[in-house]
């Protein structure tokens, strides 16, 4: 599995996940409005008042 990844300090790209991981996931931190993209082993959706987070099995949910 291939997704997108960011992160405060790491730059926009591509990484291939682990065996382990088989989830594309995006996280939206609202109080300071950082965007994090990357693998995940567990799939996790939540929308509160200060996290957005979304996964999926492909890359299409965390572009």
């Amino acid at each position: 599995l291939e997704c997108h990844r960011r992160g405060s300090f790491i730059s926009d790209g591509k990484i291939t996940c682990s065996a382990k991981k088989t989830f594309c996931c995006k996280m939206y931190e609202k109080i300071f409005g950082i965007y994090w993209y990357g693998c995940a082993k567990t799939y996790t959706e939540k929308n509160t008042w200060n996290v957005y987070s979304k996964c999926c099995t492909t890359n299409l949910c965390n572009t």
